[in-house]
C-alpha cells in the first residue's frame, strides 16, 4: 500500500519509514516491468512469516501470499506486486496489473483543501503517500503478533515549506501492513496525524488504489443481488465509448463483449452503504481467483454512519477501500491550524482465495468477512489511536417505540463524540463511531467502544424521531454501562392531515420507472448476467431523471390526496427541465373546516444537490410563505443513489392562507445552475394546530 505523497518538483520533505513487524516476499514466475534499479530477492523460508529486502522493496511473504512494498525512492509504502501462492503444478499469480508504473499498481492517496467552507479554501491538493522520499529505512522486529503475524510500517512526515503550496503534504501518515501465518491476506491500516501549527486544512478523501491484472480479472461482486461480469478497461476508452454528462460516465459502443452494447458504465454504480456490506471485490473467472476488501466493523471509521455510501470496485479492474471521501454529502475532515488530531483508519484486510467456481469464491469470502468480524478489535494494531481490546468498553440498553411504532423497522443506536462541536451523526467526521442495530425487543449492545464520552444517537426508520440524540454516556476500558429504556418519541405537533411516503431516509417507495431499452451497467443479476429489464436498483440506471420528462411533457405533477398512489404517481426526484426551466409539485387536498393556529408542514429530505424549495399555499404565482434557502451538495442523483445528505423542514403556516373545501400546497425547487440540481423527498406531511376538533386524517393513497 502506497505512501508515497506526490509532492511536485522537489522533494524536501522527509519520508520515514520503520519497521515495526517483519514479514516475507517471493517474486513471481511471469517476468513482471522491473522498477528502476529493482534487484530480485531470493525466496527464504517458503511456508513462513519471512522478510526480505532487494535494493528497491521489501518483500513480505508468508507463504500463501507475497507482497512486494516500495522503499524509499521508488513510490516507498505502494504495493508493487502481490503474488498469490497457489502451489503445487498451478504455480504462482501475481495479481496486480504489472504493466503500470511501480508506484501505480497498490497506492494510497490523499485530497485535501487548505482553508475551510467558513474562510474560503485554496490550492486543493491531491498526492501519493511516498511521493516525498526522504531520509531513513530502519527495521525492527515487532512485538504482539508472536511468531503468528508479522508487520511492517511506513511513515511519511508533513512536507517541507520549500515546496509549491499545493504540493505540500500537511499531515503526517502512517501505513503498517502485516500477514498472519497461513491465510492468504494482508491486514491494511492508516494513520493520519495533524500537528499544532500544520496548515488550517480539511482533508476530503483518503483510499487505496489496488490495479488489478486486465487480463485476469473480469468479475466484480459488491452484493449477492450486484455481481457481474464487467466491462474493460478497453471498453471505456475514447475510441470504443461515447462521453455522458458527467466525466466519469461512459456509454459502451464498441465494447469486446457484444451483450455489453450502450450499457453505460460509471464507478458510482458499484456503491454501497456501509451496513449492507463489509465485503467487495474482484474475481477471475480464468483462473478461479477472488481479491476481497474486508472490512469489519468499517462504521468505526468511515464517517457517515450505517447508511454512508461509498466506492466499492471500478472498471479498470480497480479495487476500492475508501477510507473517508465527501462522496453522497459526507463532509471534509475539518482541522484547525492549532489543532493535534490523529486517526486510525482500518484495519482491514486484502483476501485472496480460489476456489472451483464463483460462488464458492464468494461463499469462502463471506466465511473470512464473518470470521474477520468475530475477531474485531485486533491486538496486535501497533498504533495507540487503534484500542486495544482490553482498552474497550461496552454500552447496552433497550430502544422502546410508542404505539403503533412498536413493531416498525429495527433500530440503529449509535455513538459519536460528544466532545465535537458537531451533534448530527452525519456530519461528524473527525472522532470513530460505533454502531449496532437493536433486536425485536429493542434491545442493543455497542461493543468494543474506545473509553470517552460520547452522544448516544439513533437512525430510526418508520417515524420522525423527536431527536437523534438519546444521551450523553461515558464509556471506560472494561466496564459495561447500561443506558436503560429510551423512549423514542415521534416529532409531532398536532394530527395528522395527510402523509406521503415513508420515513426512512430514502426515496426507494416513490415512483422509479423503467428505462426500457435503455441499458447500463447497474443491470446486474445474481448470476453474473448484465441487460436490459426490471431492476431491483432502478435508481442506479443511468438517465432515469430524464424520463420525468417523458411523464410529464406538458405540466407539471399534481399529487391528489385520497386519489393519487405514491408509489405510482409521486415521481422519485424533484428535478428541473432539460432546459434547466424549474419545476414544482403540487398537492391538492381537502379540509372540512379550517382550524385556528398554525399548520405545520413536515418536509423530511433524502438528498440534495444545489437546490432550495419555495412554499406557496393556493396561489402559485404568488410570493412564497417559505423559502428554505439553498441546501444540498450530495450530487446523489448522479451517483446513482436514492439518498444522499439527511435534510429536515418544519415550516409553520399559518390557518389564514387555508380555506375550507380545496386546497393546493405548491413545492418548487427554484435553483437551476446545475443540471443535476434535484431533490430527493423521503416524507411529506401536513399536520393541523393541536386543537383540531375530529378526524383531519386523509389518506394519501
Amino acid at each position: 500500500m502506497e505512501k508515497k505523497m506526490r509532492m511536485g518538483l522537489e522533494r524536501a520533505s522527509l519520508l520515514r519509514m520503520v519497521l515495526i513487524l517483519a514479514l516475507g516476499g517471493a517474486l513471481v514466475q511471469r517476468a513482471p516491468r522491473r522498477c528502476q534499479g529493482e534487484a530480485a530477492a531470493p525466496l527464504r523460508g517458503a511456508g513462513e512469516l519471512v522478510y526480505t529486502e532487494s535494493a528497491e522493496n521489501v518483500m513480505l511473504s508468508n507463504g500463501r501470499l507475497e507482497v512486494r512494498v516500495g522503499k524509499p525512492g521508488v513510490r516507498g509504502g505502494s504495493i508493487q506486486s502481490l503474488v498469490y501462492k497457489r502451489g503445487g503444478a498451478q504455480g504462482d499469480v501475481e495479481l496486480l496489473d504489472m504493466e503500470q508504473r511501480c508506484g501505480a499498481r497498490g497506492y494510497w492517496d490523499m485530497h485535501w483543501e487548505y482553508g475551510s467552507y467558513i474562510t474560503g479554501t485554496d490550492y486543493n491538493g491531491k498526492c501519493r503517500f511516498g511521493d516525498n522520499d526522504g531520509a531513513a529505512w530502519t527495521t525492527a522486529d515487532g512485538a504482539g503478533g508472536g511468531d503468528q503475524l508479522l508487520g511492517v510500517t511506513f511513515r511519511q512526515e508533513p512536507s517541507s515549506a520549500g515546496q509549491a503550496r499545493r504540493h505540500r503534504v500537511p499531515v503526517s501518515t502512517q501505513v503498517h501492513y502485516a500477514v498472519r501465518r497461513g491465510l492468504p491476506g494482508v491486514y491494511c491500516t492508516l494513520l493520519v496525524d495533524h500537528a499544532a501549527g500544520q496548515p488550517l486544512m480539511q482533508l476530503t478523501e483518503l483510499r487505496l488504489v489496488l490495479k488489478l491484472d486486465p487480463e485476469q480479472f473480469d468479475y466484480s461482486y459488491v452484493a449477492d443481488d450486484r455481481q457481474r461480469f464487467m466491462p474493460t478497461r478497453l471498453d471505456i476508452s475514447k475510441h470504443r465509448s461515447a462521453a455522458l454528462a458527467f466525466k466519469e460516465a461512459r456509454m459502451l459502443t464498441r465494447p469486446q463483449n457484444k451483450s455489453l452494447l450502450f450499457e453505460v458504465d460509471h464507478k458510482y454504480q458499484y456503491s454501497v452503504e456501509a451496513r449492507d456490506g463489509i465485503l467487495h471485490g474482484w474475481i477471475s473467472s480464468k483462473a478461479n481467483i477472488g481479491v476481497w476488501i474486508i472490512s469489519p466493523h468499517k462504521w468505526e471509521y468511515l464517517a457517515g454512519g450505517p447508511n454512508k455510501q461509498e466506492l466499492t470496485v471500478q472498471t479498470g479492474p480497480n479495487l476500492l477501500a475508501m477510507l473517508h471521501s465527501c462522496h453522497y454529502g459526507t463532509p471534509a475532515i475539518p482541522l484547525e491550524g492549532s489543532e493535534q488530531w490523529a486517526k486510525a483508519f482500518g484495519p482491514f484486510l486484502l483476501y485472496v482465495n480460489h476456489a472451483r467456481d464463483i460462488k464458492s469464491l464468494i461463499d469462502d469470502a463471506k466465511a473470512r468477512a464473518a470470521l474477520e468480524t468475530a475477531s474485531w478489535p485486533y491486538p496486535w494494531v501497533p498504533f495507540p489511536e487503534y484500542r486495544k481490546p482490553e482498552q474497550r468498553g461496552t454500552v447496552t440498553g433497550r430502544v422502546v417505540k410508542l404505539g403503533r411504532y412498536q413493531h416498525g423497522p429495527a433500530t440503529w443506536v449509535g455513538l459519536t463524540d460528544a466532545l465535537s462541536p458537531i451533534s448530527n451523526w452525519e456530519d461528524e467526521v473527525k472522532g470513530h463511531q460505533f454502531w449496532n442495530v437493536t433486536n425485536a425487543e429493542g434491545e442493543f449492545t455497542l461493543y468494543n467502544v474506545n473509553p470517552g464520552t460520547y452522544l448516544l444517537q439513533s437512525l430510526v426508520e418508520g417515524f420522525l424521531v423527536d431527536s437523534s440524540v438519546l444521551q450523553t454516556v461515558t464509556v471506560k476500558a472494561g466496564w459495561v454501562s447500561s443506558v436503560g429504556e429510551i423512549v423514542l418519541r415521534p416529532k409531532q405537533k398536532g394530527p395528522t392531515v395527510w402523509e406521503i411516503g415513508q420515513p426512512d431516509r430514502s426515496a426507494a417507495e416513490f415512483l422509479i420507472p423503467d428505462l426500457d431499452k435503455s441499458r447500463d451497467s447497474s443491470d446486474a443479476s445474481s448470476t453474473g448476467g448484465s441487460g436490459s429489464g426490471a431492476l431491483k436498483d432502478g435508481f442506479r440506471h443511468y438517465g432515469v431523471w430524464d424520463k420525468f420528462v417523458e411523464l410529464y411533457p406538458m405540466a407539471d405533477p399534481v399529487f391528489v390526496v385520497g386519489q393519487s398512489d405514491y408509489a405510482k404517481d409521486w415521481f422519485f426526484a424533484h428535478v428541473n427541465r432539460p432546459n434547466r426551466t424549474t419545476t414544482q409539485r403540487e398537492i391538492r387536498f381537502r379540509l372540512d373546516a379550517v382550524v385556528p393556529g398554525d399548520y405545520t408542514l413536515r418536509l423530511a429530505i433524502a438528498g440534495a444537490h444545489q437546490a432550495a424549495l419555495e412554499i406557496r399555499l393556493n396561489n402559485p404565482s404568488g410570493s412564497p410563505l417559505h423559502d428554505t434557502g439553498a441546501f444540498g451538495r450530495d450530487n446523489a442523483l448522479a451517483r446513482a443513489g436514492i439518498h444522499g445528505h439527511y435534510h429536515e423542514f418544519s415550516i409553520s403556516l399559518s390557518h389564514m392562507n387555508f380555506r375550507a373545501g380545496l386546497n393546493s400546497l405548491f413545492l418548487r425547487q427554484r435553483k437551476n445552475q446545475n443540471k443535476f440540481s434535484y431533490v430527493m423527498y423521503d416524507y411529506l406531511r401536513l399536520e393541523a394546530p393541536l386543537v383540531s376538533p375530529g378526524s383531519l386524517l386523509a389518506s394519501s393513497r
